[in-house]
């Protein structure tokens, strides 16, 4: 048992218990219960932060602060803007409490991160609904989970597409890449190594992976598969770096059979909405425009667009309105040929929402969490952190296929998805300890 797993080892279960019900919550978020209309989960995760503010401030700055002080400044100077936008154009505050009870979820993951038994209580919550909502995913995608599309975007629709337990397939491919890439990744690397992670079984959670990355298919989520296996590569190459073995290929060959097994069952319906969904991305302007519709927007609105123009309903978006006859031309033109402020990017999302300030402060949290992890994992390779290195790098790779993910959809942990914010964390105090324990 490492250093740290006897610090922290001594977590109550109850509390643990609370982590596992939060985390699997979010990641089925429209099936939580809710108190007066805040889901259920959100409670738990500022009641848990409670407790350690009580009971284990002492150690706060040392033990269970994931971020450096940098990463610390790019959060406040975001939360400052929100603030400002919110007094100053009377916007809705949910998403200042989104962000503030993401930095919660990310301190309350990293206390359990740095506990063997804190990771395997978090895994196994996040895996269980993970794989669930994976396979409510490929039921959907067959006819077979008709009760499933209560409480989502489709209720009632006779157009739908595989959301597993989301409310619609971006939101589910988010929910569950990052424990896709976990899953995968200590799967691959306990089978074919001796030292093993030991975060869950390797055959149950190659088994498991494997379901979320069946089920990311058949929502035909081209961002989340991309991610997935982008992130299986780049788990080689770490693996590789830290001279572990790395990437049964008989494993593999027998996920594309079960997929393969998949495709025959749906009788090759699959292959054509896969077809349709092509030709629908061909179509779309902004998967080739993106940058050069939104970069002017931003720069012309370096403190977000307007909030009179973007509460607007669409159909009232025309140039003869009293909102948007005096925006921009580029403005309007954005939003003609997107049909909408959806650029389909984080960080051009975060621009056109909460100005240049808002892309500079997520641009640097993000650039100092992966620059440090990946300095600090290559300083501690040849210590007495093997362990915690190859942790590190999973975690890693888990933040870094979520930003693969991201870089084709508007959701990231600075607008609104909280779900993110768990990798972050786990991410960080990983890093931090080993700094620590290496003197690095």
């Amino acid at each position: 048992m490492s250093r740290t797993d006897q610090i922290r080892g001594d977590l109550p279960v109850l509390w643990l218990a609370g982590l596992g019900i939060s985390v699997a919550l979010f990641t089925v978020q429209p099936w939580s219960l809710t108190v007066y209309q805040v889901p259920v989960q959100i409670f738990i995760v500022w009641l848990l932060l409670g407790w350690l503010g009580l009971f284990r401030l002492s150690s706060i700055s040392r033990l269970w602060n994931p971020y450096s002080m940098i990463q610390w400044l790019a959060i406040g100077l975001f939360l400052i803007m929100l603030v400002w936008q919110n007094l100053v154009e009377e916007r809705s505050w949910l998403r200042f409490q989104q962000v503030c009870t993401g930095v919660a979820l990310s301190l309350i993951t990293a206390q359990a991160v740095i506990s063997m038994r804190g990771r395997r209580v978090l895994l196994f919550s996040l895996t269980i609904a993970g794989t669930v909502s994976s396979i409510v995913a490929i039921c959907q995608s067959v006819g077979m989970a008709d009760w499933s599309w209560q409480g989502t975007l489709y209720d009632g629709q006779l157009v739908r597409r595989p959301s597993g337990l989301e409310a619609f397939p971006v939101a589910f491919s988010y929910s569950v890449v990052g424990i896709g890439i976990v899953l995968l990744g200590a799967a691959f690397h306990d089978l074919k190594n001796s030292e093993r992670l030991a975060l869950f079984p390797p055959r149950m959670a190659m088994i498991c992976g494997g379901i979320i990355l069946a089920g990311n298919i058949v929502a035909l989520s081209r961002s989340g598969v991309l991610a997935l296996m982008s992130s299986m590569i780049l788990l080689a190459i770490g693996m590789r770096y830290m001279k572990r073995r790395f990437f049964p290929f008989s494993y593999v060959t027998v996920s594309l059979l079960v997929l393969g097994g998949l495709v025959i069952f749906d009788k090759a319906t699959f292959l054509d909405k896969i077809q349709e969904k092509s030709e629908r991305t061909e179509q779309d302007v902004r998967m080739g425009t993106t940058f050069s519709v939104f970069v002017p927007v931003i720069f012309q609105y370096p403190f977000g667009i307007p909030a009179a123009v973007l509460e607007l309903d669409r159909h009232k978006r025309i140039p003869s309105n009293a909102a948007m006859r005096n925006t921009t031309t580029e403005l309007k033109q954005a939003f003609a040929m997107s049909a909408g402020y959806e650029p389909h990017n984080l960080f051009l999302t975060v621009g056109l929402y909460y100005g240049v300030l808002g892309v500079v402060a997520l641009g640097v949290f993000y650039w100092v969490l992966i620059s440090q992890a990946v300095g600090v994992v290559g300083r501690a390779r040849s210590r007495d952190q093997e362990s915690l290195s190859v942790l590190a790098i999973v975690f890693l790779i888990a933040n870094v296929g979520l930003l693969i993910h991201a870089s084709f959809h508007n959701a990231s942990i600075f607008a609104g998805e909280m779900r993110g914010w768990i990798w972050v964390g786990a991410l960080g105090i990983c890093v931090k300890h080993l700094k620590e324990q290496g003197n690095l």
